[in-house]
């Protein structure tokens, strides 16, 4: 009995202080996250912007990448790029219609390890009522322990073409493809 007893405080050991055996879900802290956007203005400077406001979750294992998950809401009213008047024409119907299509949002179908840091995360993007496929091209930071709980960090970029989303605006003077780049912190719920 005591052996049987022994065996099994070993194995309990062994179990609980090895990697992992289930995904972890991070909220993400908006506060030190960012999403941020590049575009094309006349052939000849990329013009900045973000949006204030989004929310999300990570589903993440680092020694099992196919569990991992990005489910990101972007509150499209929040763009801001700095001037009022390119804002409030951007929320309008030429661009974003924020009165119709409130957010955006991007939900991951797969992931995919590429070496010890990067990942290839690719997923369906809904903007404007239309679903369009994207790759992240994304980089995990690290881990750490926080007196908040536990913290994952990385980044991640991707093209997205407007005119797919029916956001043909000016493409010629203004650039139909974006660069978005996600900053993201994330804490373990």
């Amino acid at each position: 009995m005591k052996r049987s007893l022994f065996l099994a405080a070993i194995a309990a050991m062994i179990l609980t202080s090895g990697p992992r055996l289930h995904a972890e879900t991070y909220k993400i802290d908006t506060v030190h996250s960012g999403v941020t956007f590049q575009i094309m203005h006349n052939g000849v400077n990329y013009v900045p912007g973000m949006f204030t406001k989004f929310e999300g979750t990570i589903v993440f294992d680092k020694d099992d990448p196919a569990k991992n998950e990005l489910d990101l809401t972007i509150d499209t009213n929040s763009i801001f790029t700095g001037n009022m008047k390119r804002d409030q024409h951007l929320k309008g119907p030429d661009f974003f219609n924020v009165k119709q299509f409130p957010t955006a949002t991007f939900k991951s179908t797969s992931v995919k390890q590429n070496d010890d840091e990067t990942y290839s995360v690719t997923g369906d993007l809904t903007m404007l009522g239309k679903t369009n496929t994207v790759t992240i091209k994304a980089k995990f930071i690290g881990e750490n322990s926080t007196d908040s709980g536990v913290v994952i960090g990385g980044w991640g970029e991707f093209k997205l073409t407007r005119s797919l989303f029916g956001m043909d605006y000016g493409v010629g003077k203004i650039g139909d493809d974006v660069i978005v780049k996600l900053h993201v912190q994330a804490m373990k719920s």
